[in-house]
C-alpha cells in the first residue's frame, strides 16, 4: 500500500515501462512514485483549494506528467498542467 495523499486518490497512471506511478489526489496534489523506492514520492502542487483534480497521465516516453483539474461551476473552468520530469 502506498501512503502519501492526505485525502482520496482521484487518478492513477503507470508509466509504460512500469517503473513509475503517478497519482492525483483530492488534496490538490500529484505525486510521482518510483517503483524502485515507493516510500518517497516526488510531490507536485497542482490546484488551489476549491479545484478538483480529475485525471493524471504519464507520456509514452515517461518524460512528461500531465493532470487535468477544474473548478466545479456551470462554466467548467478546466485546465491542464504539464511538467517535464
Amino acid at each position: 500500500m502506498l501512503r502519501g495523499h492526505s485525502s482520496k486518490v482521484t487518478g492513477v497512471s503507470f508509466s509504460p515501462d512500469g517503473a513509475a506511478l503517478a497519482t492525483a489526489g483530492a488534496d490538490h496534489s500529484v505525486k510521482l512514485w518510483s517503483m524502485a523506492a515507493p516510500s518517497s514520492p516526488e510531490a507536485f502542487r497542482v490546484a488551489p483549494p476549491g479545484y478538483a483534480i480529475g485525471s493524471v497521465a504519464l507520456s509514452a516516453d515517461s518524460m512528461r506528467l500531465v493532470c487535468s483539474y477544474n473548478y466545479p461551476t456551470k462554466w467548467g473552468l478546466g485546465m491542464a498542467k504539464v511538467w517535464d520530469i
